[in-house]
């Protein structure tokens, strides 16, 4: 009976273990590649960087004053079929910029400069 007993929990996890890359592998199967955004802060202040999807607003970190940042995003950040723009918020003054709308595909990169007159900022997808 113990032979048996430890011969089923070796082959499951045999069994187990086996599975385990096949596993991660389909984890990625619809097709979409991680999204990298690149946030370049040319402003005075340190600012908040927001992703908005539709009306939600998901945080991706802090740039500071003069500082660049990449911020990677996964698939399910992103979501299907939804337009995204990037939102900056002054962490001293609370002034707000947001990029125009934008679509991204697999592997994109998104490139956002942000100037001292945060209306002039720029939005760059490759």
């Amino acid at each position: 009976m113990r032979t048996r007993t430890l011969a089923t929990v070796v082959g499951l996890s045999v069994l187990l273990i086996g599975c385990a890359p096949a596993h991660a592998r389909s984890s990625g199967a619809d097709g979409r590649a991680q999204m990298a955004v690149h946030v370049g802060n040319d402003s005075w202040e340190d600012l908040a960087i927001y992703l908005m999807r539709g009306t939600a607003r998901i945080p991706l970190g802090t740039v500071p004053s003069m500082e660049e940042r990449r911020f990677v995003l996964v698939p399910s950040v992103i979501g299907p079929g939804l337009d995204l723009a990037l939102l900056a918020v002054s962490r001293v003054s609370g002034r707000i910029v947001r990029s125009e709308l934008f679509e991204v595909g697999p592997g994109s990169q998104v490139q956002w400069e942000v100037q001292p007159n945060l209306l002039q900022s720029a939005l760059s997808i490759r």
